[in-house]
């Protein structure tokens, strides 16, 4: 714990006393120098740890829980220290996305997903489907990535992004994997 943390979390513990008064801070301190009182806040306290990191919970700037959110931008400077080529190639999809030159719409990054057996978009936005999609591919082959990116922009540059367009990318995608 760094120093700034451990000042705040004296400034928490001083106004946490003025709340409570000594008296209960007291009868705290006696528990505590009990074995198992000890024992059982320790186990609280890994718990409340373990879940907080398992719900992605951080404090926000007024106090009030909000979920962390990892941007597009930090999932690929973060896949770029660890797998560069794919980052690459999911960098120039993410700007397509970003501009509508591919994907304009929540139904046609759905629509993709069901094509390609994606991760269902449980997404309400566009905007929260597009770092959805991406951490998806990301975790395919760099190859299977590079069909599909390659596919979406043929189809956005045609711009062909009716029923019949995604009928011709799924027939395409199904003739290739019977060759």
């Amino acid at each position: 714990m760094n120093e700034r943390k451990q000042f705040d979390l004296l400034i928490d513990i001083a106004r946490l006393l003025k709340k409570y008064g000594p008296d209960a801070f007291e009868n705290l301190a006696k528990d505590l120098k009990k074995a198992e009182t000890v024992e059982k806040l320790g186990a609280l306290l890994q718990v409340s740890a373990d879940a907080s990191r398992k719900a992605g919970l951080l404090k926000g700037k007024k106090g009030a829980s909000t979920r962390k959110k990892m941007s597009a931008e930090n999932f690929l400077r973060e896949l770029e220290s660890t797998q560069p080529a794919k980052a690459l190639i999911l960098a120039t999809f993410y700007d397509d996305l970003t501009a509508k030159n591919a994907l304009p719409s929540l139904g046609d990054i759905t629509a993709l997903a069901i094509d390609k057996g994606l991760e269902p978009m449980r997404a309400k936005s566009r905007d929260k489907a597009i770092p959805l999609l991406l951490k998806d591919l990301a975790n395919r082959p760099i190859e299977n990535i590079r069909l599909i990116v390659e596919e979406v922009t043929v189809r956005a540059e045609k711009g062909d992004r009716s029923l019949q367009g995604w009928a011709g990318v799924i027939l395409n995608d199904k003739q290739r994997n019977k060759s």
